[in-house]
């Protein structure tokens, strides 16, 4: 738990910097939608994100706290007591299997999960969704079924159900389910590799799980899901790689509303030339001219555009329901057209607007 608490502790003093700069903590302004990045337009960060995370690591703190035990005791005939120094405590679970693990402080009680709150985004059919900290939740009247559609699947969950009522009720229990695996699960060090090591201990510890929080309560929403969905060896980011990930992904949709509020459209550094990548099938968004006629830039979900190729991808399928914001949403497309032999290349220019 010391290992777990120090990364918290670590997290807490970047998490500090942030709010000194909002004036986030300092302020007694009851409008939590207020912005405290900047006051140059509006921003993802609010004073309401900031205290909500500061608020999250306090819960967090506490219930690894309440959780770390301080004896065992095994073979129990009123003797057998065996205290605990240096987390041995999982030690006695492995050499003694009935080892019973004593607390000074009650366990944390079962979390009570917030209800999904549903918005029906087609009238006509009451297709509906919800958003969530996993991503969205969507459900489709197919067929006089209502299926649905977890976040970040393509394809639907389960037969159907006869009721709307009845789907939500599925996705709410699937959403249950999720977050309270998430917050119990108990991970087996099984592997020797030094950094599967380390994973595997975040995820027992929380600090996987703190990680996350911070991530979504800060506006980051899906980085966290991306750099772990990413890396095929599930390393665990650490506090300074998570928070510089949220501050570049706040800088560049900054700069990205400061140019087209000004009329122009920010551009990123020029993007490098992929090599060996031959889609089948193509799809053209628009961007810079070609420098030579034979010259093509490539993207794939393994070669990724700068966040404003994404961003651009992103908004163009804005009502596309896959969750996060434009920059998530151009990086998932562009996985869904990988899998099917698409990529992306750049066009020279707009086509004329065709009258009629």
């Amino acid at each position: 738990m010391m290992g777990a608490a120090e990364n918290i502790s670590d997290l807490r003093t970047l998490l500090s910097i942030v709010a000194e700069e909002t004036g986030a903590l300092k302020m007694s302004d009851a409008d939590e939608d207020s912005v405290g990045w900047t006051t140059e337009g509006q921003l993802p960060m609010t004073f309401g994100h900031v205290r909500r995370a500061h608020s999250a690591l306090a819960a967090l703190e506490a219930a690894l706290s309440a959780a770390t035990p301080v004896a065992a005791r095994h073979g129990f005939d009123g003797h057998g007591f065996q205290y605990i120094d240096n987390g041995s405590g999982s030690d006695w679970k492995t050499r003694k299997t009935d080892a019973e693990m004593l607390y000074a402080a009650p366990t944390a009680p079962s979390v009570a999960v917030k209800a999904l709150e549903w918005r029906t985004f087609c009238s006509r059919s009451g297709n509906c969704a919800a958003q969530s900290p996993l991503g969205e939740y969507v459900i489709q009247n197919e067929d006089d079924l209502w299926m649905v559609y977890l976040p970040y699947q393509d394809k639907r969950w389960g037969k159907g159900h006869d009721t709307l009522d009845g789907a939500r009720a599925a996705a709410q229990a699937d959403y249950e389910a999720r977050i309270r695996s998430a917050l119990s699960a108990q991970a087996q060090d099984t592997r020797s590799d030094d950094d599967e090591e380390i994973y595997e201990i975040g995820v027992r510890e929380g600090y996987e799980r703190a990680v996350q929080e911070i991530d979504m309560k800060t506006g980051g929403d899906g980085e966290y899901r991306y750099c772990t969905d990413h890396d095929p060896e599930r390393h665990t980011p650490g506090p300074a790689e998570m928070i510089q990930r949220i501050v570049d992904r706040f800088e560049t949709l900054n700069l990205i509303d400061d140019a087209e509020k000004r009329g122009d459209f920010w551009d990123a550094p020029g993007s490098a030339q992929v090599q060996d990548v031959a889609p089948t099938l193509k799809i053209g968004i628009y961007g810079k001219a070609y420098d030579r006629p034979d010259e093509r830039r490539a993207y794939t979900y393994d070669h990724q555009p700068h966040n404003v190729e994404a961003h651009k991808l992103g908004r163009a399928c804005s009502e596309i329901h896959s969750g996060g914001d434009w920059i998530d949403r151009g990086l998932n497309l562009l996985n869904s057209l990988q899998r099917e032999g698409f990529g992306v290349f750049e066009l020279p220019a707009a086509p004329a607007k065709q009258e009629g």
